[in-house]
């Protein structure tokens, strides 16, 4: 159970236990170090050890770790150690069994930051966002829950101005790269560079990264990515209900002189409320626990967010597929070959684009975004494309089919109605 942070800055968050008890907790931002008896140790263990619920059902996991016992340790052997941000689920277990700790280095208290700018570049920042840099700066570190289309990478954008200190930015793919690029500059903040596909501008002040290229870097201790990990003050994940992911941890915890940690996400967690699952101890492990959190009903009464409609569309033909089919042949026959639940995906995307509306479908499999895609062309006649992985892209213009790479003009053309419709690789769920 996480302690309510939402007045709390960090350093009161975590406690500081009582002078000259046994156990010694050492903070540093990345890492913190424990000093006690073994059987103090045997206590961190069992308060950072979570077991699976029905692991042995888990063919995956028997098939692939047979000595695995389903239990998942948030701590490391060697040294004692485990990362900061689960320090606050660490006291507060602590505090309930009554054992004395004393925590050491904890940073100063922050205080409250009373003035943050109600603007940046062209952009007015609203009410609850002014709100989420203020609950942020002053916590330090955690997690900030806001639904998409909440201005969360704004947020970031005045967050980080108003720190004046040097930043990153860690995204998971090529089209939020440059997104978040784009933005940057419209906002009036000019000094940023693009580590990903081929680019390695390190030397700027403010850094958007993939993760999968500065984490490949950092393994590797490529001197560059060394530098840039060393030198950031603030460290920021998008989308950080993926920071559970290897690649996410490697690069916070190589950023051992970072004070400033936060995750971005409209669903950081598995369960909604205050609490935690402890399957999402990684994502607390690595920035800290939810800090911030505006629901998308109140964005929607307001009148930031539309209130989505949605229909349940009936598809009669049934497939047949025995007990022992794999998921993957019922998923090709059931979904991405089918023709009748393609001819109604198609049908009400021409309904729609005819009324003016740009519609956008999300797959999961390249050759069904295909089939759709020559659907659309040859039975309806419109001019649309397709586009996967983030960078490729196929379209059709005048009934030929072309092939060409994806970049954010296409989101362009997209809102702006040249190509109605948008078939799209679920890549494209997010900062859409």
């Amino acid at each position: 159970q996480m302690r309510d942070t939402r007045d709390l800055g960090w350093p009161l968050l975590c406690g500081r236990g009582e002078a000259g008890g046994s156990l010694l907790l050492r903070y540093t931002p990345a890492v913190t170090y424990f000093d006690g008896s073994p059987g103090e140790w045997y206590a961190i263990k069992q308060i950072l050890t979570v077991q699976e619920l029905d692991w042995r059902r888990k063919k995956r996991f028997v098939e692939k770790h047979s000595t695995w016992d389903g239990q998942h340790r948030y701590y490391r052997r060697k040294p004692k150690s485990f990362l900061s941000g689960l320090l606050p689920v660490v006291t507060a277990r602590l505090d309930e069994e009554d054992i004395a700790y004393e925590v050491e280095d904890l940073p100063a208290v922050r205080a409250e930051v009373r003035h943050v700018p109600d603007v940046i570049g062209p952009m007015a920042l609203r009410e609850y966002q002014i709100l989420a840099i203020r609950k942020a700066l002053r916590a330090g570190r955690g997690v900030l829950r806001m639904p998409p289309r909440s201005g969360k990478t704004v947020v970031h954008i005045a967050m980080v101005d108003l720190l004046d200190e040097p930043s990153l930015l860690l995204v998971q793919s090529l089209h939020l790269l440059e997104q978040h690029y784009r933005l940057f500059m419209s906002c009036g903040v000019t000094d940023v560079g693009r580590i990903g596909e081929g680019l390695r501008e390190t030397r700027k002040k403010h850094l958007i990264a993939t993760v999968q290229t500065l984490s490949r870097a950092v393994l590797a201790a490529a001197p560059w990515a060394l530098r840039v990990v060393e030198s950031r003050v603030v460290v920021v994940a998008d989308e950080c209900h993926r920071a559970s992911a290897n690649s996410y941890l490697t690069i916070f915890e190589s950023m051992t002189d970072a004070p400033y940690r936060f995750g971005l996400s409209g669903t950081p967690f598995r369960a909604y409320g205050r609490d935690v699952d402890p399957r999402d101890f990684w994502l607390v492990a690595a920035t800290g626990p939810l800090i911030f959190d505006i629901p998308s009903s109140y964005l929607r009464e307001v009148g930031y967010l539309a209130q989505p409609t949605l229909y349940m569309v009936p598809v009669n033909k049934k497939i047949f597929a025995g007990e022992d089919c794999p998921f993957s042949v019922v998923y090709k026959r059931g979904v991405t070959e089918h023709r009748e639940r393609n001819a109604k995906i198609a049908s009400i995307a021409d309904w729609l684009q005819e009324q003016g509306r740009r519609v956008l479908i999300l797959v999961s499999k390249i050759r069904h975004g295909r089939l759709l895609l020559q659907t659309l062309a040859t039975k309806y006649g419109i001019e649309c494309a397709f586009t996967w992985g983030g960078k490729r892209l196929c379209y059709i213009v005048g009934g030929q089919l072309r092939y060409g790479r994806y970049d954010e003009r296409w989101i362009d053309r997209f809102r702006d109605g040249e190509v109605p419709v948008l078939v799209a690789s679920t890549v494209m769920d997010e900062g859409v």
